[in-house]
């Protein structure tokens, strides 16, 4: 497997992963988020939105060294995935 290189502000990040964001929950005391308004009905389900700045804060404090990269990714360094 290849190596990828990040890059924050134009500077190569190495020996870094980037981190699943499936653990991420829209709040429902935000009025960006949208919270899935059919969760049980399969037909309207999905229809969920984690605006950015929750998405931040959820990211911080599940991996407080996690970077955000100008590709858009959230990357943690190799070995410190939890």
């Amino acid at each position: 497997m290849e190596a990828v290189t990040y890059y924050d502000d134009g500077k190569p990040i190495k020996n870094h992963i980037e981190i699943g964001l499936d653990f991420l929950k829209p709040k429902t005391d935000c009025n960006d988020c949208q919270v899935d308004p059919c969760p049980d009905d399969p037909i309207y389900s999905g229809d969920e939105y984690v605006c950015f700045n929750c998405e931040v804060n959820q990211v911080q404090e599940k991996h407080p060294e996690a970077r955000y990269t100008d590709s858009d990714d959230w990357i943690v360094q190799r070995g410190d995935l939890r």
